[in-house]
């Protein structure tokens, strides 16, 4: 029954946990702290222990090097993460510009050979030119015909004999890509639907034994 009724709230690290004046306490890393109200000469105190966050599929790849976010695909998918969502630069991904049938460079997509479902790409900028026509280089390459998109092969579906994306049935992606290079859904057995706002080119293969495909929303003629 103190006559002043005034609390006064501390964080033993306020690197772990912030309190303010009315008590209201935020996580702010992964630790332990321990809060105290005072009155006057008495006090109470709490032990506060912040858990890091779980994982999810939203990946805000801001300050992020290519390692970084794959392994942070990684941890998602270790957790039983299947629907992705990224905010970031496509060049962040690590994916092949330039895949190939004669050398399968296409396989760096950090999806392949996992269990994803969902991919949305809505929040990616800075997409490259694309090949569209699927005609090869005097390299074996494909040759960029000068529209901005998805690669070609980013996600073609099969390699020697095993499907590379075997749960794959929905990408979105984001008004910037106009274009869906050569055979980049090919052979994706789930697959199921694509978004793709501004595409004005559909590359050559592109859906092709993709047995479950039935959608694609493309924007008005």
């Amino acid at each position: 029954n103190a006559d002043n009724k005034t609390i006064v709230w501390e964080s033993s690290d306020t690197a772990i946990a912030a309190v303010d004046e009315n008590g209201l306490v935020t996580a702010v890393a992964a630790g332990n702290a321990i809060v105290t109200a005072t009155v006057d000469d008495k006090n109470a105190t709490c032990k506060v222990f912040v858990n890091e966050p779980a994982p999810d599929g939203n990946i805000d790849m801001a300050g992020m090097s290519v390692e970084e976010v794959r392994a942070a695909i990684d941890e998602a998918l270790a957790a039983g993460i299947t629907e992705f969502r990224f905010t970031g630069t496509f060049e962040q991904l690590g994916m092949s510009v330039t895949g190939s049938p004669m050398d399968s460079s296409w396989i760096d997509n950090p999806f392949v050979g996992t269990a994803v479902e969902v991919v949305d790409f809505s929040g990616v900028t800075g997409w490259p030119e694309v090949d569209v026509d699927g005609l090869l280089n005097p390299d074996g390459q494909t040759a960029t015909d000068g529209f901005i998109g998805i690669p070609a092969f980013a996600f073609s579906g099969l390699l020697d004999g095993v499907h590379t994306f075997p749960e794959l049935r929905e990408v979105i992606l984001p008004s910037e890509v106009e274009a869906i290079g050569s055979q980049a859904f090919w052979n994706n057995p789930k697959l199921e639907r694509v978004v793709a706002p501004d595409v004005k080119y559909v590359g050559n293969q592109c859906f092709v034994y993709s047995s479950a495909f039935n959608s694609i929303e493309l924007p008005e003629a």
